[in-house]
């Protein structure tokens, strides 16, 4: 019984969890719809611009093609992995753990909690997040 009301204590606080990250998503939403209407107006504006160069230029005689280059992106750039142990909270775990529970990892995830001895997250000691953190990476949940 006891088993079953912590994992209840658990859901509700994954379910906090999600609700914060949902009032920050739903913040951050304006804000990147304002940086892409603005971004928008400057293509609009460079548009107009050349177009108005165009019809301003005098008509010249036709000069061979000259093939143009695309310009080329930055190649992205792998993210460095370190042997530093990086500091997780409970909140972050607990958030994490509910991506995998949406992705139907519920078993393995589980599992995970049940090497470390214990029924629940709350059960396991800070100082193993950065081992729970790379157990659930390993099973594919970004944390």
């Amino acid at each position: 019984m006891k088993e079953l009301e912590k994992a209840f204590i658990d859901l509700g606080r994954i379910a906090d969890a999600m609700e914060k990250r949902n009032d920050l998503l739903e913040r951050l939403l304006p804000k990147v719809q304002e940086t892409t209407d603005a971004d928008m107006k400057v293509v609009q504006d460079t548009s107009t611009l050349a177009q108005q160069s165009v019809a301003t230029t005098p008509v010249q005689a036709p000069q061979p093609i000259q093939p143009v280059q695309a310009p080329v992106a930055p190649a992205p750039t792998a993210i460095p992995v370190t042997n530093t142990v990086q500091n997780y909270t409970q909140e972050q775990l607990s958030v994490a753990m509910a991506r995998g529970l949406d992705m139907g990892l519920m078993e393995p995830v589980q599992n995970i909690i049940h090497s470390f001895g214990v029924d629940c997250l709350m059960q396991i000691a800070p100082e193993n997040y950065g081992a729970l953190a790379l157990k659930l990476k390993e099973i594919g949940i970004d944390v």
